[in-house]
């Protein structure tokens, strides 16, 4: 049997699976590692953390499962986002990598948008330079992990139904889980349209004015599309755990496409604007596609048992 192997690097530890063919998981081992901030707003990390978490990772999943090296063919790798790492001649770190959320540069920042302005800067990188745009970023990750949770209990539950053949538990599952999704992301979007910019400051001073004001904006624009997310997790992951993982993989494309389209043809034009909607076009034009797709998956199972029946 042929294997794949995912590692996520991720910033409070690294995670390691191995999958059989089918997406089964086989096999998994977590490495947590410090973050150091030696001053406020600084965040670090040791490169070399990162590597010896990923080392360990895959040894302990290939010793749990007895599985052979040779048995895994495709090795899937995701990691932090941007990020600073030194080397010396030999290729060896030199310091602590300064990594993604590191809000040192807030008086750079100013500087820069001062000299070249705003727009001008959004039309030439796609971004604003602004430090408070990693902080919005982590404000809207924290407030996306209720519906992964969410989702995952939905999947659990309609996987299980499915073994038992109860089809109407599955659609009631369904059901209630985009209920309790969108409730949750009404509540999660009103905070973030009316509270984005305190929240920001709890990673950025108050005199940076410029960047509250970008991080505010984003955070509000986001806040009015959250509930779509509870539909969209709960309705991609059923549909995985229902056992049709390429059609919920297919949604992930569907957003990154139109993630590409406002970045190539919308930011050019509209500049920090479209940015503040790239994220809310992937996530309607997603569940505008899975929707129907694990509505159809169910129909599919339904059928398939009446026939056996």
């Amino acid at each position: 049997m042929a294997y794949i192997l995912g590692v996520d690097i991720g910033t409070s530890g690294t995670k390691t699976v191995l999958f059989s063919e089918d997406g089964t998981p086989v096999a998994s081992a977590t490495y947590e590692y410090p973050l150091y901030t030696p001053q406020n707003g600084y965040a670090e990390q040791e490169p070399l953390d990162w590597w010896n978490a990923s080392v360990n990772g895959i040894k302990d999943v290939i010793s749990q499962s007895n599985v052979s090296a040779d048995d895994i063919k495709g090795v899937g790798l995701s990691g932090q986002m941007h990020g600073l790492v030194m080397l010396d001649a030999e290729n060896q770190p030199i310091r602590k990598s300064i990594i993604w959320c590191d809000q040192r540069t807030a008086k750079e920042v100013v500087e820069i948008t001062d000299k070249v302005g705003a727009d001008r800067m959004i039309e030439i990188t796609a971004n604003p330079a602004i430090t408070g745009f990693t902080a919005a970023m982590r404000i809207k990750q924290f407030a996306m992990c209720p519906f992964d949770a969410i989702a995952t209990g939905v999947s659990t539950f309609c996987g299980q139904n499915l073994g038992a053949g109860k089809t109407d538990r599955i659609k009631k599952g369904i059901l209630q889980g985009v209920f309790v999704g969108m409730a949750y992301g009404l509540v999660a979007g009103i905070v973030l349209i009316f509270f984005g910019r305190t929240l920001t400051l709890l990673f950025v001073k108050p005199s940076a004015t410029a960047v509250l004001d970008a991080s505010a904006k984003y955070l509000r624009c986001l806040g009015f599309f959250y509930w779509s997310l509870g539909i969209l997790n709960t309705c991609r992951m059923t549909t995985q755990g229902l056992g049709y993982s390429g059609r919920a993989i297919l949604s992930g494309a569907v957003e990154m496409a139109a993630r590409c389209f406002v970045s190539l043809a919308l930011v050019p034009i509209f500049h920090f604007d479209a940015i503040c909607f790239a994220d809310q076009s992937a996530w309607i034009t997603a569940t505008l596609y899975i929707v129907p797709t694990c509505l159809l998956v169910v129909r599919s199972i339904e059928k398939k048992r009446k026939e056996c029946k």
